[in-house]
């Protein structure tokens, strides 16, 4: 492994690589070295990107000083005030806040802090102090503006927030609960235009058709896991596929602002280099020339998570099986940069154990030591092994058989024969792909302002409101006899949306029906069953669109 462990030596002594800084410029002329090093022919191109960058935050409370980060993209500010714990910061009963400065815990989650940012500034807060939820560690985690997840320009976020350890929250906790009640927080920070840079090497085939393996280098802070590993898989990868016969070309890419420099603020602040990639390509109608897309990130423990389309992920998983890999499967990962290619038909995967790895997720804390070299190993020979196989069978390497098994299995939950026989006619790899692109989405379940979780991507998400028909049916049998259970089983049925495109599925608000059902009124049964009526109304739309869109894919046959 020594070899692994000197090339991140390299790397990590770079530092902090935010998108468009000098430490990027730094970054790539060392990726270009390592494709060179190689014989690859080796491309890098220019991305527009937002540039922020931190000078520093402290806060001051009770002649104590503490060392602070500012959360990006947050604007330099100072403000002086009241100190405010808020236990639950996720919860939505919050104490008076309002022009004062909040102190709370980083959720388990740490990309929640974005809805206690927004919960924090609603409620009147002037500033926000997030203490890790881990010992010992810095942490950066990306804040906006709006609620949704818009791929717009947005406002900058209104007020400052910065991070401090944990143990420097406990510290100021215990001054609060003494009875100290001012605090003073400065951060500095700037943001500007500048230019982020995609690295691009080839490895040719005989055709032009190619398949694209990637990763991406702009990284905060150390960024071991997330994502320098993905730098020496793209150089390990290249150099065994350089010796490998093959037909189709394989491009390796390395991608930037991947974790943030979307211009203007946007909401959808991620993955915005392989976004600004995917975008040239399809300008210049050049989807259908790429067969697969193959991404690594954050893939140094196990299991390893294969989120893909199913018919690149069927592939994967049987390699994985050949070589004795344990995984787990899931649809494709919409915070990773795959999904930029597969939100546009194309397949594609990302290899990666996110779950495992959130303690270190964008702290200090994310260093070689934390990496478990197998996992590392095992994707870059999982990797070498799918990708070789797709550049030399092309699409006919994909397994379109599970893709259908598994549209097959979500259809029958319409119990809609017609669906079914649409989804039998699917046969060419360009219906598949029109499939990828309209009935492969992610999807937020419930309101962005009541509700936390992550994105899920589903196929066929049209049809989840199934699922809130069967529960208020059952809300119906059990009213009379179990309110209370009526209630939990209603409080279940949420909103669906599709972040990004901002587009609300077919769904059913019970918000105003739990509160009269709480309230004890007569009538509830026939304004449950009215209720129902409506669902299976919403139901009926979901299904048409679903057998609109499936009948446009087939005509690609």
């Amino acid at each position: 492994m020594s070899g692994l462990t000197n090339t991140l030596r390299m790397l990590a002594s770079v530092g902090e690589v935010v998108s468009g800084s000098d430490a990027e410029r730094r970054i790539v002329d060392i990726v270009k070295s390592m494709f060179s090093s190689i014989d690859l022919d080796v491309r890098v191109m220019e991305v527009p990107v937002d540039l922020w960058c931190d000078l520093g935050a402290t806060v001051r409370i009770g002649g104590f000083e503490f060392n602070a980060l500012t959360t990006p993209p947050t604007l330099s500010s100072s403000v002086d005030g009241r100190i405010v714990y808020v236990k639950d910061s996720l919860g939505l009963r919050w104490p008076d806040v309002s022009n004062s400065i909040v102190l709370c815990e980083l959720p388990q989650d740490p990309d929640e802090l974005k809805t206690v940012y927004l919960r924090a500034y609603d409620f009147g807060a002037e500033a926000v102090i997030v203490y890790d939820n881990a010992p010992g560690r810095f942490r950066r985690v990306v804040v906006g503006s709006v609620w949704d997840f818009r791929r717009k320009p947005c406002p900058p976020p209104p007020i400052p927030c910065v991070h401090i350890r944990q143990e420097d929250g406990f510290k100021i906790l215990n001054l609060i609960r003494e009875g100290l009640v001012k605090a003073s927080l400065v951060s500095r920070s700037y943001i500007s235009r500048s230019t982020g840079y995609n690295v691009e090497a080839i490895v040719p085939g005989s055709r032009e058709d190619y398949v694209i393996v990637c990763g991406h280098h702009d990284h905060w802070l150390t960024g071991v896991s997330d994502n320098l590993t993905s730098l020496y898989l793209l150089r390990e990868v290249g150099e065994k596929l350089r010796n490998t016969r093959i037909t189709y070309t394989i491009k390796l890419v390395s991608f930037t602002a991947e974790e943030f420099g979307a211009p203007g603020f946007q909401a959808w602040y991620w993955a915005y280099g392989s976004r600004y990639y995917v975008e040239n390509i399809k300008r210049s109608n050049g989807l259908n020339n790429v067969i697969a897309v193959v991404n690594a990130d954050v893939f140094t423990s196990y299991p390893l998570i294969l989120a893909g389309t199913p018919e690149i992920r069927g592939l994967v998983s049987r390699v994985a099986d050949s070589l004795k890999v344990k995984y787990e499967l899931e649809l494709d990962n919409s915070y990773c940069d795959s999904y930029s290619f597969s939100s546009l038909g194309i397949p594609a995967i990302t290899i990666h154990s996110l779950p495992r790895i959130l303690e270190y997720y964008h702290t200090d804390a994310d260093v070689i030591d934390v990496v478990d070299w197998r996992a590392v190993m095992d994707t870059v020979n999982i990797i070498y092994e799918t990708v070789s196989r797709v550049a030399i069978y092309g699409v006919d390497s994909l397994d379109y058989h599970t893709y259908k098994a598994e549209l097959r299995r979500v259809l029958s939950i319409a119990g809609d024969n017609c669906l079914s026989s649409i989804a039998d006619r699917l046969s060419s790899w360009k219906s598949f792909r029109a499939v990828n692109m309209n009935l492969h989405k992610a999807v937020f379940i419930g309101n962005y302002k009541l509700d936390v979780g992550p994105f899920k991507t589903i196929l066929c998400p049209q049809l989840l409101i199934a699922n809130d028909v069967k529960a208020i049916e059952h809300s119906i049998n059990l009213i009379s006899s179990n309110t209370y259970e009526a209630i939990k089983i209603l409080s279940q049925v949420k909103p669906y949306i599709i972040p990004g495109e901002e587009k609300h599925l077919p769904s059913i608000d019970v918000s105003q029906l739990v509160n009269i059902i709480n309230l004890g009124r007569p009538w509830i049964k026939q304004l449950l069953e009215a209720t129902l009526h409506s669902a299976r109304e919403a139901f009926k739309i979901g299904i048409q669109e679903v057998e609109d869109l499936l009948l446009e894919a087939s005509r690609d046959c």
